[in-house]
């Protein structure tokens, strides 16, 4: 996960003070790698203790890979996924879906942790213990379990304590797009309040699915909660085809069905190239592919640097305006809780509600190899496994949403 924020002419980055506390809830943040039997993760006491409760927690198997090979996760809505070659799934004996896509080879069984119906005495969860008990065998795992905010160590298994990486880096000599200034008549509404939280939804909506990345969203939130914030009035799917045409499809809040809503002329948020260039733009950064390296320690002090990337602009054919300026990106790596994603992108908010920073993005990248991704929908891996998003968030409250996913995804949206 990445935090990058536009640092204008006259500012200074190391103004800019971001501490894990701030951005992740927790000073020391940490998750667990450990080998377990599928087993465990149905037995009564570890259900109650943490998915049940109050807990946050979320698990995934680690060096499986999906297209060959038995992978599992605990999602953050309790529900344990387990994507199965036909051989496993065979021996399993619990009841599931065929793979969209390796339908004779590959199997997905769901099972909800925190069903009223999955207790001890039941038949569904007796059925599932004595299969995953039986028949089952064990998987490396990575696990964080979260509770009161912060980091809880699960004592259920004997495993290994792996620290979130942390990177900070300045990017200097950066062409920054003019996101804070109004292009055209922009498409507004109720702006999101800084002051509020933010929450995921972690239902699975009925919505018509598609596999063809990038997604865009953009406009205002409908409400101060994130589901709503989510799902705007407006969402553009971009694609360039082979033959180099582009295809545009725009639908409305209610999903597919619904009439198309007009893009208001002069808008950026309603510029295909606009959007395709941003999104490139944004990962042009993140990869140090745009403006020169600087790395920092956490007290903000140069470390070394290095000479400007590309020359490239990225933003030639959009029109929109931009000038010379930095940029302060703090990376995050390993196992991070949705709560935590949160906490971050408040911390934004109220960075860009101080007028410390005219817009902030946070980019998120997904394991390739998870089971699921978007809601739920089955997740394959393809060529590449893409399973990722960013969130930009601009001044006057309004934002851009990025999905992307792999050719082999089933993806749902609210």
């Amino acid at each position: 996960m990445e935090l990058l924020l536009p640092v204008l002419p006259g500012s200074d980055s190391k103004q800019l003070v971001i501490t894990n506390t701030d951005a992740l809830g927790t000073p020391q943040p940490f998750f667990q790698g450990f080998r377990a039997p599928l087993s465990t993760f149905v037995s009564p006491h570890f259900v109650s203790t943490y998915v049940k409760s109050a807990a946050e927690f979320v698990a995934i198997s680690n060096a499986t890979p999906i297209d060959r090979t038995d992978a599992a996760t605990v999602s953050p809505d309790g529900k344990l996924h387990l994507a199965l070659t036909k051989q496993s799934y065979e021996t399993l004996g619990l009841v599931g879906t065929t793979s969209a896509f390796q339908p004779h080879n590959r199997h997905n069984v769901t099972i909800d942790l925190r069903a009223k119906s999955f207790v001890p005495g039941r038949k569904l969860h007796d059925r599932v213990q004595e299969c995953l008990t039986k028949r089952a065998g064990s998987l490396e795992f990575l696990a964080l379990c979260i509770k009161d905010g912060k980091p809880l160590e699960v004592f259920e298994v004997a495993g290994v304590k792996h620290r979130v990486e942390r990177d900070d880096r300045t990017v200097e000599k950066l062409r920054l797009p003019m996101l804070n200034q109004p292009q055209g008549e922009a498409v507004r509404g109720e702006a999101m309040d800084a002051a509020q939280p933010m929450e995921f939804d972690w239902g699975t909506p009925d919505a018509s699915s598609w596999d063809t990345p990038p997604v865009t969203q953009f406009g205002p939130p409908a409400s101060e909660t994130l589901p709503e914030a989510f799902q705007p009035g407006q969402q553009r799917d971009v694609e360039e085809s082979g033959e180099g045409q582009r295809h545009d499809r725009q639908h409305s809040a209610a999903g597919a069905g619904g009439p198309p809503t007009e893009a208001k002329q002069g808008d950026l948020l309603t510029d295909d190239r606009f959007l395709l260039a941003l999104h490139e733009w944004l990962g042009a950064v993140a990869c140090g592919a745009a403006g020169a390296e600087v790395r920092t320690d956490l007290a903000g002090t140069r470390v070394d640097s290095g000479q400007p990337a590309s020359n490239h602009d990225w933003f030639a054919d959009c029109h929109v305006a931009n000038q010379d300026g930095a940029a302060r990106a703090v990376r995050w790596t390993g196992l991070i809780a949705p709560s935590q994603v949160l906490c971050c992108i408040g911390l934004a908010r109220r960075l860009i509600a101080e007028k410390r920073v005219p817009w902030a993005a946070l980019t998120v990248w997904g394991f390739a190899d998870a089971p699921v991704s978007w809601y739920g929908a089955e997740h394959g891996y393809a060529h590449s496994g893409e399973n990722d998003y960013s969130l930009v968030m601009l001044e006057d409250g309004r934002y851009l949403l990025y999905s992307a996913a792999c050719g082999h995804d089933a993806m749902k949206l609210g």
